[in-house]
This record gives structure tokens, sequence and C-alpha cells, in this order.
């Protein structure tokens, strides 16, 4: 617990003393820090270019990690589950990114894809993948999901928008 130098006279080690007239301000800065999975947090500090992300998965562990993680970092997340989903968030949001979540196999992140590109053409596609080769050729990012870290994840859709 801080104490108040102002009102001491000194300390209680009696190590300095403070004249009565002198004004102590002290600031704390409070980074963000994500602990998730027994990971060492990285930093991550909120930025002002909060986006619209669109997190499209059926894998609901890894859709709330991945909700919590970009809400940290200032972003404002809406998820899907399925088509009829990603279709109707399309129409009432401009998205600047949509994840595909690695969950989902090669013909659904096709379908997907074929969604957001024809309803959300603004949105930029970053592509989760277990494997070492993509599964979605077209998509603007890849990044594989298999040993990601949170200020990856941050890093990769900073880097799309």
């Amino acid at each position: 617990m801080p104490r108040d130098l102002c009102t001491q006279g000194a300390s209680a080690a009696g190590g300095f003393r403070i004249p009565a007239k002198t004004t102590v301000l002290s600031f704390r800065l409070l980074p963000l820090e994500l602990k998730l999975g027994g990971l060492p947090g990285r930093r991550t500090f909120m930025t002002g270019r909060g986006a619209d992300i669109l997190c499209i998965g059926i894998d609901s562990a890894s859709m709330h990690t991945r909700l919590l993680i970009l809400e940290r970092a200032g972003h404002t997340v809406t998820q899907a589950r399925d088509l009829r989903q990603v279709q109707a968030a399309c129409e009432t949001i401009s998205f600047s990114v949509a994840i595909l979540g690695q969950s989902l196999n090669a013909n659904e992140k096709m379908r997907v894809s074929d969604v957001v590109l024809k309803s959300c053409k603004s949105a930029k596609i970053l592509e989760l993948h277990t494997g070492l080769a993509p599964d979605l050729a077209h998509a603007d990012e890849h990044l594989q999901a298999t040993a990601i870290e949170p200020q990856d994840l941050i890093d990769a859709v900073n880097a799309l928008l």
C-alpha cells in the first residue's frame, strides 16, 4: 500500500526528509496484461485505433479467448458461429477484419469467406490454421494457431487495419 509522502516528515526507515512545502506527484500507468493459458503475459497497451472485428468459429473456448484478447486491445468484437450469423452481422456492422477460426474445416472456411467477401466488402480476412500451410489461399493474412500467443493475434489484426 503506497504511503502519502507529502504528509510524512520522514520515511518509516528514517531514510529521507521531504520539506513541508514540497508536493510529490506520483503517477502509475497500468498496462493491460494478458495471462492466458499459463503463458507469460505480454504487456498490451490500448491503441486509439479500435476496429470492428468479426470472429467466426465453432470452438467456444477459442472464441472466448480471442474475444478477451481483442477487446483488451481496444477492438469491438462480434462473434458468429454459422453462415446465417455471419450474414446477419455483416448486414448490420461494417467490419474491418473477419477472423476465421482454426476449428473450421477448409470447405467451411471457403463458404464463410465467400459470404464475408460478398456481405462485408470492406473486411479483410485473417485465417487461423493449425497445419503448416493455410487452408484459404486468398485470405489477406494467415496465422498458425498451434503456437499462437495473444500478442501475435493483436499484431496480425493491427497489420490488416
